[in-house]
Order: C-alpha cells, then sequence, then structure tokens
C-alpha cells in the first residue's frame, strides 16, 4: 500500500510539473509573440483586398487655415482599404464659401486618390453652381467626371450635357475651374443659345 501511495503522490507530481511545464511555455510563447507583432517584425497576413474600415451616413466638414468652412461632404457608405483607397457609395460635395456660387456635385460612387486630392466620380454624376450676380445658373450630366478639391477644378473625358441658364450645350468632354468660373469644352462640341 505504501508502494502505491508512492506511486500516486509521484504521478500527481509528474502531471502538476507537466501542467506547469506547458504554462510556462504558453507564457513564453505568448510573450514572444506580443514582441515581435509590436515591433512589426511579424508578416501581415491580412487580405490587401479586405478593407480596414467600412463607415455608414457619412457628414464631413473640411475647414480652411482661418477656421471657415469651406465643403462638406456626405455618403451613405465609406470603405478605406489597406493601400490607402478609398471607395464611396453616394457621394455628394457642397461648397460652402461665401465669396463664391455655392457648387454641389453628386453620383453614385466615387474612388478617392492621393489622400483626397484627386476623386473620380461615375454613375450619373450632376454637378449645379447656384447662380452668382453676372451668371446664371448652371448644371452638368455626364458618366465621369474627376475631381480636385483642393483645386476646385473638375474634368470629364467621356459625353457631357451642360445646361446654363436656358442655353445648352454638348461635347465629348470638359474641364471646369469653378474658382475662375471657367468651362472649356472638347470634342464636337454643340451649342444652343437663348435670346437673353
Amino acid at each position: 500500500m505504501a508502494q502505491a501511495t508512492h506511486a500516486m503522490v509521484t504521478r500527481e507530481r509528474l502531471a502538476a510539473l507537466v501542467a506547469i511545464a506547458l504554462l510556462l511555455t504558453l507564457a513564453g510563447a505568448s510573450y514572444w509573440y506580443s514582441i515581435k507583432s509590436s515591433r512589426g517584425l511579424l508578416p501581415n497576413r491580412s487580405d490587401p483586398e479586405a478593407p480596414d474600415f467600412i463607415a455608414h451616413t457619412i457628414a464631413l466638414t473640411q475647414f480652411d487655415k482661418e477656421g471657415r468652412a469651406e465643403r462638406r461632404f456626405f455618403a451613405d457608405q465609406i470603405t478605406h482599404y489597406p493601400d490607402t483607397r478609398i471607395e464611396v457609395a453616394a457621394p455628394r460635395m457642397v461648397s460652402l464659401r461665401p465669396d463664391q456660387p455655392q457648387l454641389e456635385v453628386r453620383a453614385e460612387r466615387a474612388r478617392v486618390e492621393n489622400d483626397g486630392q484627386k476623386v473620380i466620380l461615375s454613375g450619373k454624376v450632376r454637378v449645379t453652381r447656384e447662380p452668382a450676380r453676372d451668371t446664371p445658373p448652371m448644371s452638368l450630366a455626364t458618366e465621369q467626371l474627376i475631381a480636385y478639391p483642393d483645386e476646385d477644378r473638375y474634368v470629364s473625358e467621356v459625353p457631357v450635357q451642360l445646361r446654363r441658364g436656358a442655353s445648352e450645350a454638348t461635347a465629348r468632354g470638359m474641364e471646369y475651374d469653378n474658382a475662375t468660373r471657367q468651362l472649356q469644352m472638347a470634342g464636337e462640341v454643340r451649342t444652343l443659345f437663348a435670346n437673353q
């Protein structure tokens, strides 16, 4: 009986030592993994096509250096990817500068590049500008428009339809500078001027 008790105690001690060894191994592996991951030494195996984050029902306001609101952005959804690409569903931008006519741009979707310096809008793109003292209201319709928000400039290389007051024009492409209110149309330009 003494031998059976001694064997049982030995087995229990051995089981406890094995459990302690396993716990120490697990703790050591966890510590090693945390050090490697905090230093960025482990390879990132995440899918580059999987988004970093998705946000719904967005409203952002951009301010100038003096703290005045310059423009406001709205979207149903924004999806950001690890390669810094941003995709936007139902984007809309409204200019808020008091010294210029209000400009509104909307589309079905957009892709943002270069930290927002270039925005490619596509699908039922519409641009409207409120009238100013010396210019009538303007509206533009196209299927793709490249916006350069910091420059307040817009370019399209696909067919566009423009209405300015009662006058209308179509073309294969255009460039519009909202700051100077200058529009250049290109390729098979057709215009219909209304009597003023």
